[in-house]
């Protein structure tokens, strides 16, 4: 998921740029994404965002939009650390939309309709053995496209749905860079 890809990126950039500000920001963002595994992915598969990680991702882009450059290294960092937090708002926008996407009726009318005809046309077959096993198979694949529909109606909920789990990896990514790769000083 390209919204992972961009939290890892945002962390990576907030980390290198390595002042209080952004060591701030970069635990903002730590909490906010722990909080779309935790508690967003629940809603979203009702169809919902969730305010309160909403407020999270808004107060982290406010610190981000804080945050000072001073040096000249940090000046060249600052734009690309504010480019990748718009894009994360592009991305978690993109997904919240994408949670609340359903099948529209049109398509379900389109596909109910066809169904009917089609059966219909298959009821004036005379009742051979070959008719009636091409009934059955046209009746199964008709059910398969049944299946996919349903199961791809609310991406984020029931069996077939997205996972979390490129969050989950970003959030690891996280821990390691804060653990192995940049240690606190003490």
């Amino acid at each position: 998921m390209q919204e992972a890809n961009s939290v890892s990126a945002l962390a990576r950039d907030l980390a290198v740029f390595d002042s209080p500000q952004s060591r701030q920001a970069r635990q903002m963002l730590r909490d906010y994404t722990t909080s779309v595994v935790t508690v967003e992915w629940l809603d979203m598969e009702q169809g919902r965002a969730n305010t309160d990680v909403w407020n999270k991702f808004d107060r982290m882009f406010k610190v981000i939009g804080s945050i000072e450059s001073d040096t000249p290294r940090r000046v060249a960092l600052l734009p690309e650390i504010l480019a990748r937090t718009n894009e994360l708002l592009k991305e978690r926008r993109s997904r919240l939309y994408t949670s609340q996407a359903e099948v529209p009726g049109t398509l379900w009318t389109v596909v109910l309709l066809g169904t009917l005809l089609t059966m219909v046309v298959t009821v004036v077959l005379p009742p051979t053995r070959f008719n009636m096993a091409m009934v059955g198979a046209l009746s199964f694949s008709i059910g398969l496209v049944f299946y996919f529909i349903v199961a791809m109606d609310r991406p984020f909920a029931g069996k077939e749905s997205i996972s979390p789990e490129a969050f989950q990896i970003a959030i690891g990514n996280m821990e390691r860079w804060d653990t192995v790769i940049a240690p606190k000083s003490e």
